[in-house]
């Protein structure tokens, strides 16, 4: 068997969802060695910035990509692609993380350059199959991909002194990109699943979706204007509540006993949790913005991501949808590496907010590697009913 030939680039989930478990795993316990400064790195990006931009551009970027290689195909009709591509769509990943962990040795123009191909370059794998389709809807995806890229590349100008803040904007600005898909495919998958698993539709509203979409687009576009705090959390605060309305009627409680099912709906609510600890950190001074924003990074990417790799491993791999209890177990440990990431500086010493910072990192990369454990061997052997993909 060929390299190319091997079951791992039989279709996209399979090498994206290792290399972002692997990325879990690795930079999560390799950030908390820089952050309690025993690791020094000499990066062109501070130690903060080059955390949150790995867990979005690296860790989120890898799911994102898995999991539109292989939905795109069947939402269109037209096959997907494998071998050779996702070979070097896995490269092209990989060294977009080397040189940003390397950036202190090289130019940073070429570090740029590198990192930033990445979502264009997933834009190019599924533009054949979304052009054949001719499915309007669809077309939303290339666009916040693109967006992302033009959000990463004003992170590296921020980094080289072109831009003012450009590295705070930008961030901010990818989180909120990150948050609108998971607005937009929470909106699609979790009512469906949720509605074949138990029997009966969701109760849905059609305002909801539209303007659960339209108030993350505004709040996205007003991290641009960062003297309107006030602007910002207010479509913060409108975003949390539209989204917790648009789960009145998902019947989240008949999930209780799938936790393939009910971790989504926990991910969807970590977004409206997210948000309005986001309204409230830029409205009142009641939580720092640096806390906040774990409920939509640790808590929302982190459960949702996880909950989307585990069913779409099992489906896409001929398996039964039903998870093994330890990653049930795992589901809850990101929940708690949240909560930790939120709570840890209220009222508490220095040295205690590092080591529950540490503990918070520990749970989460933890929970990942629960993931590989399990399911590296199914993303790595072709599919359980021999089918191809």
């Amino acid at each position: 068997m060929s390299f190319r030939a091997h079951p791992v680039w039989a279709l996209g989930f399979r090498p994206f969802f290792l290399l972002a478990a692997l990325a879990a795993v690795v930079w999560m316990p390799l950030w908390s060695l820089i952050y309690a400064a025993v690791l020094p790195l000499p990066m062109h990006f501070s130690a903060p910035v080059w955390h949150g931009h790995e867990m979005i551009f690296g860790f989120t970027a890898a799911v994102i990509a898995g999991f539109l290689l292989t939905a795109v195909p069947n939402w269109t009709g037209v096959p997907g692609q494998r071998g050779g591509i996702l070979v070097a769509l896995s490269a092209i990943w990989l060294a977009g993380r080397a040189v940003m962990l390397l950036s202190g040795w090289l130019p940073a123009w070429l570090v740029a350059i590198v990192d930033t191909a990445f979502f264009p370059a997933v834009v190019w794998a599924i533009r054949p199959s979304l052009v054949a389709a001719g499915k309007a809807r669809n077309f939303l995806f290339p666009r916040v991909l693109l967006a992302l890229a033009a959000v990463d590349m004003l992170i590296h100008l921020g980094g080289m002194r072109m831009v003012p803040i450009g590295e705070e904007v930008g961030l901010k600005a990818a989180i909120d990109l990150v948050t609108l898909l998971m607005v937009v495919m929470g909106g699609r998958v979790v009512p469906s699943f949720t509605a074949n698993a138990v029997g009966s539709p969701p109760r849905q509203s059609n305002w909801t979706d539209r303007w659960s979409l339209y108030a993350m687009l505004v709040l996205t576009g007003l991290e641009f204007a960062p003297v309107m705090a006030g602007a910002q959390g207010l479509a913060a605060l409108a975003a949390g509540v539209v989204n917790a309305w648009r789960m009145r009627g998902w019947q989240t409680i008949k999930t209780a006993g799938q936790p393939i099912l009910w971790v989504l709906h926990l991910g969807y609510a970590w977004v409206v949790i997210g948000l309005l600890l986001k309204a409230a950190a830029l409205l009142t001074d009641w939580v720092r913005w640096q806390d906040a924003i774990h409920g939509l990074t640790a808590g929302a990417i982190g459960t949702f991501t996880l909950g989307m790799m585990s069913r779409v491993a099992l489906g896409h791999t001929g398996r039964p949808l039903k998870v093994r209890p330890v990653i049930a177990i795992a589901y809850l440990m990101i929940s708690l590496a949240a909560i930790l990431r939120i709570i840890t500086p209220v009222g508490l010493s220095a040295a205690t907010i590092v080591a529950m910072t540490h503990v918070a990192s520990c749970l989460w990369a933890g929970a990942f590697l629960i993931y590989l454990i399990v399911y590296a061997p199914m993303l790595l052997r072709p599919r359980a009913d021999g089918r191809p993909g």
